[in-house]
């Protein structure tokens, strides 16, 4: 075969144009890049592309030779680096594997019997099946006004509450969003299979799994929030206001109590920030938060989560939580000081038609 015989097999023209940047629907649609497209007239086969706007169409090589303006033997050239293709005689095409991973954004519409009572999911992330992920990918659903509620009605009261009034600025529903976001980012990420052996994760670690797990999202997803608008990929919000969200939101989490695995892995994730310096109380018994130690506090918590995950540590990982996933004194007089403000543990939808 001829390097463009191979190239041809192995990469999809869609495959190749998400690669490089073109959001595709789910019809095989998307704006042309050859010309000033503002509706999808782009259509994108696995062996051919065709313009309905401007009458761009070819294979996989001339979709690339014309995106970068290369010629068609630098454009197989590149595809072959990008995608890790050999193109030397006598040796097979490796024709990548690809999964589907996408996040979008909702309105929950309506809620009703058992879906309204109980606690109200804000968000998704499935299949939870690590062999199914890795086949053929994860979807995440974000419902934008259950995250807006639960902040406006939970977490910002209890940030009023128990934060001394000159932090308490830095509570925002916007990083209030981004922090549930990328908590659900962080379930698809992260170790799946253990590093000496023993099975994946989830078998090792046994019924410590769901908390564990819950904990790594937890802070992984702080993690990321921090480091991407460090970064300046997440626009409008600081990372004062992710933290101090983040630790009200702990709060919110907690009162869910022991048998929830969220409850759970949030007083662990508490404890370690409040025993490691996060954050304190001041003379008036109101949070302080010291954020030039919280990186610092947020890796160290991340590297034991990942950590025992990778090896499967289950007496370890048991007795952490039996030692740690505990409500202190000082906490628990928090939960009650913001029980007696009113505040309720979680919402439900009253709809008026």
């Amino acid at each position: 075969m001829t390097i463009y015989e191979t190239i041809k097999a192995a990469v999809p023209v869609r495959q190749a144009a998400e690669h490089y940047g073109l959001r595709v629907n789910r019809n095989g649609m998307a704006c042309c890049p050859f010309h000033n497209d503002r509706n999808p007239s782009l259509k994108l086969n696995e062996e051919y592309f065709y313009c309905f706007g401007c009458g761009a169409k070819g294979d996989v090589i001339d979709f690339v030779a014309r995106l970068f303006d290369l010629s068609n033997y630098e454009a197989a050239q590149r595809l072959a680096a990008d995608f890790g293709i050999s193109t030397e005689p006598g040796q097979a095409v490796a024709v990548p594997h690809k999964t589907e991973s996408d996040m979008f954004v909702y309105d929950a519409i309506y809620y009703a019997g058992d879906a309204n009572a109980g606690g109200k999911t804000i968000a998704i992330n499935l299949p939870n099946d690590h062999e199914v992920q890795a086949e053929k990918g994860t979807r995440r659903l974000q419902l934008r006004n259950v995250i807006k509620a639960k902040f406006d009605k939970i977490v910002y009261p209890i940030g009023k509450i128990l934060f001394e009034p000159e932090q308490q600025r830095y509570l925002s529903a916007d990083a209030f969003f981004w922090n549930v976001t990328f908590h659900e980012v962080a379930h698809g990420l992260g170790v799946k299979e253990t590093v000496n052996g023993l099975g994946s994760v989830s078998s090792a670690l046994g019924n410590q799994y769901a908390t564990w797990e819950e904990a790594k999202a937890d802070i992984l997803g702080l993690y990321m929030v921090c480091n991407l608008i460090d970064k300046g990929e997440i626009p409008l919000i600081s990372k004062e206001a992710a933290i101090t969200t983040y630790i009200a939101s702990l709060v919110r989490s907690v009162r869910f109590g022991a048998a929830d695995a969220h409850g759970r892995a949030n007083m662990m994730c508490y404890n370690f920030l409040k025993n490691n310096g996060a954050f304190e109380r001041n003379k008036d018994g109101l949070y302080h938060v010291n954020y030039d130690k919280v990186a610092g506090v947020v890796a160290d918590w991340a590297n034991l989560i990942l950590t025992t995950q990778a090896t499967g540590n289950y007496m370890f990982a048991k007795e952490y939580e039996t030692n740690h996933a505990v409500v202190p004194e000082a906490l628990s007089a928090d939960i009650a000081n913001v029980n007696r403000g009113g505040v309720p543990v979680d919402i439900r939808f009253e709809f008026v038609w």
